[in-house]
C-alpha cells in the first residue's frame, strides 16, 4: 500500500507547482502551440522505437533466438503499451516472457538479453547527464568530478570488452549470487545464464548496438526539438543544452515516486530550463507535451501493436509456476 502510494508523490508535486504558478501567463504559452509540429514529433516515435527493437533483436540473436524484425518490433511495442498501463513499469519483464514462451528458450537468457538491451539506454543517458551536470554547473565546485564521471562512463565499455575483465567480474558476481542459492540447483544454473547474457559477447555486437542507440536517441532528441519548436522556444544556438536537460530529466523520471515521470520531470525541467532563460510555465507545458508525445503517443502505437500481437496472460502464470518449482 505504501509502495503504491509513493507513486502519487509526483502527482502531488505537480499539483503544488501548478498552484504556486497559478498567476503566471499560461494562456500566452498554450495559445501559441503549433500542433502540426507535435504531430510530426509523434510520428517519429515509429522509427525511433524501430531502431531500439532492432537492437533488442540483435541481443536475442546472440543467444540463438531468432525473430523476424517486424515480429520483434510488434513485441517491443506491445510491451511498451503494457508497461505504460500496468503498475511498476513491467514492460521489460513482459518482453522476456514473450520470448521465453514463444521460442521455448530459458527465461534467464530472455531476461538477460532484455536487460542488456536496456543497459545501452542507461549508459547513453548517464554519459549525457554527467556532461549536462558539468555544463550547467549543477554541482558547484565539484564540476570537475562531473566531467571525470562522464569520461569514466564513456570509457567503461572499452574496459568491459576486455575478456579478462568480463570473466573476472562475471565470475565474482556469479559466485556472490550462487552462494545464496542451493548448490547446483536449476535456479543457480539459471542465474549463471542470466549473468552471461548481461555482457555483449563481441566488439561487433557492441559497435552495432552503440550505433543503433545513437540513431534512436538522435531521433528522440529531434522529437524533443520539435516540441520546443511547436512552443516557439528558440534553441537553435543552444541545441546541446536542450539535449543535456532532457537526458538529466529522463534519469530523474526513473525515481519511483511518480507515474510516468509526472511531477519529477516537471520539477527537473523547471530547474534546467531556468539555465535556458525560460520561465517555469514553459517547463510545465513542455513536460506535458512530452507526456503527450512519448507516453500517450507511444501508448497508442503500442496498443495497435498489442491488438495485432497480444500477450497470453497464461504465460505469466506458467512462468511463476516454473520459477516456484525451481526454487
Amino acid at each position: 500500500m505504501v509502495k503504491n502510494g509513493s507513486r502519487l508523490i509526483g502527482v502531488v508535486v505537480l499539483g503544488l507547482i501548478i498552484y504556486a504558478l497559478r498567476e503566471r501567463p499560461w494562456g500566452e504559452v498554450l495559445v501559441g502551440i503549433k500542433f502540426d509540429w507535435i504531430f510530426v514529433s509523434f510520428l517519429l516515435n515509429i522509427p525511433q522505437l524501430w531502431a531500439k527493437s532492432i537492437r533488442w533483436n540483435l541481443m536475442l540473436r546472440e543467444g540463438g533466438v531468432f525473430y523476424r524484425q517486424t515480429a520483434s518490433f510488434f513485441i517491443y511495442m506491445s510491451c511498451l503499451f503494457l508497461g505504460i498501463v500496468t503498475p511498476g513499469r513491467i514492460g521489460e519483464l513482459l518482453k522476456a516472457i514473450y520470448v521465453y514462451k514463444e521460442k521455448n528458450t530459458s527465461f534467464s537468457h530472455a531476461f538477460g538479453a532484455t536487460i542488456q538491451d536496456r543497459i545501452f539506454d542507461l549508459y547513453f543517458l548517464l554519459t549525457l547527464s554527467f556532461l549536462g551536470v558539468a555544463h550547467f554547473g549543477l554541482v558547484g565546485k565539484i564540476t570537475l568530478i562531473a566531467w571525470l564521471g562522464g569520461a569514466c562512463v564513456l570509457l567503461a565499455p572499452l574496459v568491459a570488452l576486455s575478456p579478462t575483465f568480463r570473466n573476472r567480474i562475471g565470475q565474482r558476481i556469479y559466485h556472490i549470487v550462487a552462494a545464496k542459492l542451493p548448490r547446483e540447483s536449476d535456479l543457480t544454473l539459471s542465474t549463471k545464464e542470466f549473468l552471461q547474457n548481461l555482457i555483449p559477447s563481441s566488439l561487433e555486437s557492441v559497435s552495432v548496438s552503440v550505433i543503433l542507440t545513437c540513431c534512436s536517441y538522435s531521433l528522440y532528441f529531434v522529437q524533443c526539438y520539435l516540441i520546443a519548436l511547436a512552443m516557439g522556444i528558440d534553441i537553435v544556438t543552444t541545441p546541446f543544452q536542450l539535449i543535456y536537460a532532457i537526458a538529466i530529466t529522463n534519469l530523474v523520471s526513473f525515481i519511483p515516486v511518480s507515474i510516468s515521470g509526472i511531477g519529477t520531470r516537471d520539477a527537473a525541467l523547471i530547474i534546467l530550463f531556468g539555465h535556458l532563460s525560460l520561465e517555469p510555465e514553459y517547463a510545465i507545458v513542455y513536460s506535458s507535451l512530452m507526456l503527450l508525445v512519448f507516453y500517450l503517443g507511444g501508448g497508442i502505437l503500442g496498443a495497435v501493436a498489442y491488438w495485432h500481437r497480444p500477450l497470453q496472460w497464461g504465460y505469466i502464470r506458467d512462468l511463476k509456476n516454473s520459477l516456484t518449482t525451481r526454487a
